[in-house]
């Protein structure tokens, strides 16, 4: 079984459940994270690696967009979100490997990669896909709620197939998006929060 296909059936049977580890006081404090380093965002947005639409109230509350299209390998966390949040027409769901995406060149304004990024298991061909489907100067974040230490001791503790899904300090991998052409606006890595915010130049 491939990495991806292992991620895949990981994220699927675990989708019914997956909500009851998202806690009111971890989603405020998404909110609040969201509200003093994104102050802005552009659209059409991709949340890349969507899940169970973790990221929707924050994005319609705080933001006003058009368009967001939730994406995920996993079709089970994608209908879980589905349900949740079927009424909102800025909302399509989709299914797909982001390592292939299928949209077109500069599509998006924003890319936004929450709770995601060590389990794309081929990292140049996903930051290739990015900046393509990105527009000039579009912009593309990752995040998460722990530093890089403490993430990678909780792939470690989840089982084999997400147990080689490791990141590296925020540092290295500003430095590794300047490869690839971006520019790295904001660059954090602290106990409760691991963030590189840049641009496609």
């Amino acid at each position: 079984m491939t990495a991806v296909a292992r991620g895949r059936h990981f994220f699927n049977h675990h989708a019914q459940h997956w909500d009851d580890q998202i806690s009111q006081t971890e989603i405020e404090r998404i909110s609040n994270l969201f509200s003093k380093y994104i102050t802005k965002l552009n659209d059409p947005v991709l949340d890349m690696g969507s899940g169970t639409g973790v990221l929707i109230p924050v994005l319609t509350s705080e933001y006003s967009l058009n368009t967001i299209v939730e994406f995920d390998i996993a079709e089970n966390m994608l209908q879980s979100a589905k349900k949740k949040y079927q009424n909102q027409n800025a909302l399509h769901f989709i299914h797909g490997d982001g390592h292939k995406p299928p949209f077109a060149d500069n599509a998006f304004a924003t890319v936004l990669c929450f709770s995601v990024f060590p389990h794309f298991s081929n990292r140049h061909l996903i930051i290739k896909e990015f900046r393509r489907i990105l527009k000039t100067n579009g912009r593309f974040i990752i995040m998460h709620l722990m530093d890089h230490y403490a993430l990678n001791q909780l792939h470690s503790d989840a089982g084999e197939a997400v147990s080689r899904d490791m990141m590296i300090p925020a540092g290295e991998l500003a430095q590794f998006l300047v490869q690839f052409q971006f520019t790295c606006e904001r660059v954090i890595e602290q106990s409760d929060l691991y963030l590189v915010d840049a641009h496609k130049i």
